[in-house]
């Protein structure tokens, strides 16, 4: 049964908060270990965490083979907005509209770093009409792997990434590059949290990205009251 007065945050991903690199039925995807913590302090124990990665999504486009499901803009209202009690989504999307780029030739696909921060921009803005708080994580490197890293394909997670840390878009800021590269080569994941493919970090990995999160923030930045988000949704439900 849930605690008195629910609240749920929600992680909006692709095969990394999904968990890809971390054992089958471990419960050691990144998002695990917050839930727990949250469960151990009185204070946050109403606080719920919905993992809403799907791996190989895309924050632009929706699928298209090897990529899988629709758009995160495509299902923000399904999968972010509609959940009960919603107050907080974390936004961790974007390599794969990186990737895409280099290994789909449709136009559509080949797209540019202004427009994947477009695309966020589109989500905090419909995330905030709704009275929803909305952090970023930042991209993780990907040096290495072997189908689609390029020259081009860094200088374009560097760009999202300086505009996530720097742009005060976001209530809050997650810095997952910082805290798994290689601090001797940047475009790398540390070898010690590298699932071996150079793109998905292991449990070890998937442990300090857990710890990179500040639950102290849902307590110095509360959501709405629930009278006051009930105000906001009801007058944004048409643009949902």
């Amino acid at each position: 049964m849930a605690a008195s007065a629910p609240r749920t945050s929600v992680v909006l991903g692709d095969a990394i908060t999904d968990g890809i690199g971390s054992a089958n039925d471990s419960n050691a995807r990144w998002t695990d270990a917050p839930a727990a913590r949250l469960q151990g302090d009185p204070g946050l124990a109403p606080v719920a965490v919905v993992n809403a990665g799907i791996a190989g999504n895309r924050l632009l486009n929706d699928a298209a083979k090897p990529f899988i499901g629709p758009s995160a803009l495509a299902r923000f209202g399904r999968d972010v907005l509609d959940k009960p009690g919603v107050h907080w989504v974390l936004v961790h999307e974007g390599i794969n509209d990186i990737t895409a780029t280099h290994m789909l030739s449709a136009a559509k696909d080949q797209v540019s770093a202004a427009q994947i921060i477009d695309g966020m921009q589109t989500l905090t803005a419909r995330a905030r009409k709704n009275g929803v708080k909305v952090w970023a994580g930042t991209l993780l490197p990907f040096e290495g792997t072997k189908r689609f890293y390029t020259e081009a394909a860094e200088a374009k997670r560097q760009a999202v990434n300086a505009w996530i840390r720097s742009s005060g878009a976001f209530d809050a800021v997650v810095d997952f590059d910082l805290a798994l590269r290689d601090p001797a080569h940047p475009g790398r994941l540390q070898p010690d949290f590298d699932s071996g493919d150079h793109l998905h970090p292991n449990e070890a990995g998937y442990r300090v990205m857990a710890n990179a999160v500040d639950l102290r923030l849902l307590v110095a930045q509360p959501p709405p009251s629930d009278a006051g988000r009930k105000a906001v949704s009801a007058g944004a439900a048409a643009g949902r």
